[in-house]
């Protein structure tokens, strides 16, 4: 899906270079809370993968990122579930699919 920054900019009533700003911010904390899930996997600490995924479902939402969120919503779920083998080999989607709205987010803004 492709990311509309000028759509989540009215939307959020932000000024282009506030949003930029914190989406630059959004996409450095994407990162570690990815690195922070692999390593709670590693740990198998349920309550922190729920609490990571939880913080990244919410962050992508807030800022208008449907796809990231119902992905990490649908990682959520499983992890509630107890569902911790399935959170590896989605993650890559996960994580492509962060990248892909970094890219949209930097063509916008460098147009």
């Amino acid at each position: 899906m492709v990311y509309n920054p000028a759509a989540a900019a009215e939307s959020l009533m932000l000024e282009a270079d506030e949003l930029k700003e914190i989406l630059d911010l959004f996409f450095e904390d994407a990162d570690s809370l990815l690195e922070q899930v692999m390593a709670a996997l590693d740990a198998q600490n349920s309550k922190e993968i729920i609490r990571i995924l939880h913080n990244l479902k919410g962050s992508a939402a807030n800022l208008r990122f449907e796809t990231i969120a119902g992905i990490a919503a649908k990682l959520e779920t499983e992890a509630k579930q107890g569902n911790f083998e399935v959170i590896p080999s989605q993650l890559p989607g996960l994580q492509a699919e962060i990248r892909s709205a970094q890219e949209d987010v930097e063509r916008y803004f460098h147009k």
